[in-house]
Formats: C-alpha cells, sequence, structure tokens
C-alpha cells in the first residue's frame, strides 16, 4: 500500500490510533461490566437457590412477598447491568465502523482526486482501495478479537480470585489445633468423642480425612503416617464418613448411595449388595415405599427426603465402602431412639466381626451411652479424661456427668411412660424404707411386716391373700414329702 501511494497509505493510517484509543476504552469499560454482570448473575442464582431449599421455612413465616421483592431487585440488578454492557458494546461496534468507513471513504475521495490531477493510474486507485479493504477487515477482526477477550476476562475474574486464593490460617501462639492430643484407639473398638462446642471434636474428623494438613505431629493408621497414603486411597478405601446434615445430590437414591465408588466397583455391585446395605442403614423400607423404589428421584439436596431418610441414606452410602474407619458426626441426630437403636446395633456388629472402627462425635446421652470408650475433650481439645461410659457416668465429678447437662437428661426423660416413672418411684421410696428400717434395727421379718402395714388396705388383702395361697401350698407339698417314705414301707 505504501509502495502504491504513500500519501494514500498516510490517510488509511490516520484511523489506526483512535480505533486503538478506542479499542483500550472500550474493552476496560466492558471488561468492568462483565465482571457486575457475573456478580448480580450470581447474586441472583444465590437467592434461588435459597428460595427454593427454603419453601416450608417461608410459608411458615409468610415470607413470600419478602422473597418475590427480593429476587426482583436482583432480577432488576441483573438486567440494568446487562443493558448497560450492551449499550457499551453497540456503542463500540458503531464507532469502529464509523472509523473504518471514513477512512476508506477518504482514500476514495483522494484517489479520484489524485485520478483527475493525473498522478494516479485508475488501476492503481482500484488496487489500493481493494488493500485497504483487507487491512480494514483483519484490523476489525483483531479489534473484535480483543473486546470479546475483555468479556471474557471480566467474568473470569471471580473464578481467577478462587483459583489464586491462598488459604492460610494464622498461627495463633500459644494454641494448637487439637492441642497434645496423643490417644490409641483400636481397631474394631467404638469410640466417641464428647467435648464443649469449638473444642476440636470436628477438626479431628477434618484431620482425619486429611481435609487439613498437621503442622506438627502426626497420625497414624495401621502404623503407617497418615501422609503416607495418598490422599484419594484414604477417603475412598481407609475413611467413611457420616456428617449431621449430609449432604445428597440431585438424582436417584440409588446414584447417591454408589456415589462413593468407582465405575469399576459398581460393575461388580448387584441388586442385592445395595439392599443389604440398605437394610444396615434401616433406609430400605422407606425406599420400598416409593413407587419408584431406588430409583426415585430425590431433587437438589435430597428435598424431597426427610431429615432421618437423609442420614440413612448417608450411611448406606459410607458402610457401601466398607471403609477401615467410619466416622460418625452426629449421624443419627435425626432419627428416633428406635431406628437409632437399630443402627447402633448394625454398627456394633460390624465392630464385633473386624470389619470396621467406629469414631463417633456425639453429643445426645442415648448416642453416648451406647459407646464401651468414652474420650472427653477439654477447653483446648486436650483430653482430660478416658474411659467406659458406666464408669465416667457414675462418677458425678467426672467431666462427661458435667457436660451432659440438664437438657440432655430430659431428653431421656421424654421416651419414659408416666407408668414408668410412677413405678420407679415406688422403687425408690420400697428401697429407702427398707434402709431407714434396717438402721433403725429389727429383723428382717419384722421390716417386711412393717412395710406390708403400710401399703394400702386393697393391696394389703391382695398380698396377704397371694401368701396364704403359696402357704397352702407349701404345706401341701410337705406333707406328701412326708408321707411318701410310709406308704413305701407299707408295700
Amino acid at each position: 500500500m505504501f509502495s502504491i501511494n504513500p500519501l494514500l497509505f498516510g490517510v488509511m493510517m490516520l484511523i489506526s490510533p483512535p480505533i486503538t484509543f478506542g479499542s483500550v476504552w472500550y474493552g476496560e469499560k466492558i471488561r468492568s461490566l462483565s465482571t457486575r454482570l457475573q456478580n448480580a448473575t450470581a447474586g441472583l442464582t444465590k437467592v434461588s437457590e435459597e428460595t427454593l431449599n427454603s419453601v416450608k421455612l417461608i410459608q411458615a413465616f409468610t415470607g413470600e412477598q419478602k422473597e418475590l421483592t427480593k429476587y426482583s431487585n436482583q432480577l432488576r440488578n441483573v438486567i440494568g447491568v446487562a443493558k448497560r454492557e450492551a449499550l457499551a458494546q453497540s456503542n463500540y461496534s458503531v464507532s469502529i465502523y464509523s472509523l473504518y468507513h471514513s477512512g476508506y471513504l477518504s482514500c476514495i475521495a483522494l484517489g479520484v482526486y489524485l485520478i483527475l490531477k493525473g498522478q494516479m493510474t485508475t488501476g492503481d486507485v482500484v488496487a489500493f482501495t481493494m488493500y485497504s479493504e483487507l487491512f480494514n477487515l483483519a484490523l476489525y477482526s483483531l479489534t473484535t478479537t480483543y473486546m470479546e477477550l475483555m468479556k471474557g476476562s471480566g467474568a473470569g475474574i471471580k473464578l481467577f480470585d478462587l483459583i489464586d486464593y491462598e488459604d492460610k490460617v494464622p498461627p495463633v501462639k500459644g494454641q494448637k489445633v487439637p492441642a497434645q492430643l496423643g490417644n490409641d484407639i483400636e481397631f474394631r473398638n467404638v469410640y466417641v468423642f464428647v467435648a464443649p462446642s469449638g473444642c476440636g471434636k470436628s477438626t479431628i474428623a477434618t484431620l482425619l480425612l486429611r481435609s487439613y494438613n498437621l503442622n506438627s505431629g502426626e497420625i497414624l493408621i495401621g502404623g503407617k503416617n497418615i501422609n503416607d497414603f495418598q490422599v484419594r486411597e484414604l477417603r475412598r478405601h481407609v475413611i467413611g464418613i457420616v456428617q449431621q446434615e449430609p449432604v445428597l445430590l440431585s438424582g436417584t437414591i440409588l446414584e447417591n448411595i454408589v456415589y462413593g465408588l468407582t465405575p469399576h466397583q459398581i460393575s461388580k455391585l448387584t441388586m442385592l449388595d445395595i439392599i443389604a446395605v440398605s437394610r444396615e442403614a434401616n433406609c430400605h423400607d422407606f425406599i420400598e415405599t416409593f413407587p419408584d423404589g431406588y430409583d426415585t428421584i430425590i431433587g437438589s439436596r435430597g428435598a424431597s427426603l426427610s431429615g432421618g431418610q437423609k442420614q440413612r441414606v448417608a450411611i448406606a452410602r459410607a458402610l457401601i465402602k466398607k471403609p477401615s474407619i467410619l466416622i460418625l458426626d452426629e449421624a443419627t441426630s435425626a432419627l428416633d431412639s428406635k431406628l437409632e437403636s437399630l443402627i447402633n446395633e448394625t454398627l456394633k456388629e460390624l465392630t464385633l466381626s473386624g470389619k470396621m472402627t467406629i469414631i463417633s462425635i456425639a453429643h445426645r446421652l442415648s448416642t453416648i451411652s451406647k459407646s464401651e470408650n468414652v474420650i472427653v475433650l477439654g477447653k483446648k481439645g486436650k483430653v482430660v479424661e478416658q474411659g467406659r461410659f458406666v464408669q465416667l457416668f457414675s462418677d458425678s465429678n467426672s467431666e462427661l456427668s458435667k457436660l451432659l447437662d440438664e437438657s440432655t437428661f430430659k431428653e431421656v426423660e421424654e421416651h419414659i411412660s408416666e407408668d414408668e416413672v410412677e413405678k420407679q418411684d415406688q422403687l425408690d421410696h420400697e428401697a429407702e424404707e427398707i434402709e431407714k428400717r434396717q438402721k433403725e434395727g429389727g429383723s428382717e421379718l419384722e421390716i417386711i411386716r412393717s412395710l406390708i402395714d403400710d401399703l394400702p388396705y386393697e393391696v394389703r388383702a391382695e398380698l396377704i391373700g397371694q401368701f396364704s395361697k403359696e402357704l397352702e401350698d407349701e404345706k401341701r407339698t410337705i406333707m406328701e414329702e412326708t408321707n411318701a417314705p410310709d406308704s413305701n414301707k407299707v408295700s
């Protein structure tokens, strides 16, 4: 182009600086708007997800209008930002096209003028205009690609921030999480960790799963340092976990149960194997009540299942992996006492058969009392006591007894009927009376007679009648035994 006519080439190059500066300016603007659009869309998605997952709560508190207003505001925000981004892109396109065509038309007009002056031939002008058109197309493609990169860069800023984020926990001087936990846990046993909130119970489960790496100390599994395990191997074959609020994925019940298995492991499973595990987790019966059975779609986060049903499916998901160590983080908190007892019996059988070790994190007395080995953590994560439940619970001064406050006892009392309470009170009263009479002195016969005298007339009459009948039967038996030798002699 320069060799054809330097003057025309110079005119053509005059549009390059405006196009370059315009692309940079609009690129930054579109990048900023694209970031704002992604954030606004994320906010709209968040509101939608929270609303759909909290339908029952919203209905219970008549918050429909409030949620509708919140969603409408987020939607208006998204539309507003999207309009501004579209307007910026359209303004950029109009500006670029205007510069391209103004430069192109200027070259043609100057070329015609030079032809009339005899300084250029018609062929040279036609050739220059063709080259200038190719140049404009290449420049337009370059600027368009740059704008798309700016748009994508704005949309990816949040993703890049998450990728580049370094999750560093600042060290706290003089504290360890958890501190001085140096205990051996034997295989094929059930251990329960008990502690006040924030003392490191869940941290132990997190460390066992290697969600965090240890800065000091070590965890040994079967004599092997936990850091020597591959993370995938550890989580897939060695450790299984059931959380207090289990997360189920959208799909079928069957897909959630076999979620932790590899395709190769799934191919080896039969439906009988899955049903057997479901029976161990006590979820087979309610699954069979659904029309589609194990192929029932449970919705996002298991929305169609109750809290107890979710926990039982999560237990089945953990058991089907056949882990060596099973971590139960309040895994039966949503179950009634009967189902909890059945699952505990199943887990106890698995430990007795040597199939797994169970580490339980619990607050409920009904769960703690089922474990023979109790480990109590103090406020700084240090083990303050360890032993059998009966031994620790019977000591009113033990840390376990202090942790099991009145709310825990109320939970147990709710399962006791009024008749059982009245019967227990009566037994306690009788025991106190016997102890009192023994201290006052007197034979056992006198104590029994005094207790009978204290009974109501109807009960006393019934009791005396029963004693009289038993006395007659005893007397008849003695007479028969006495007469038996004499009859033998006569014969």
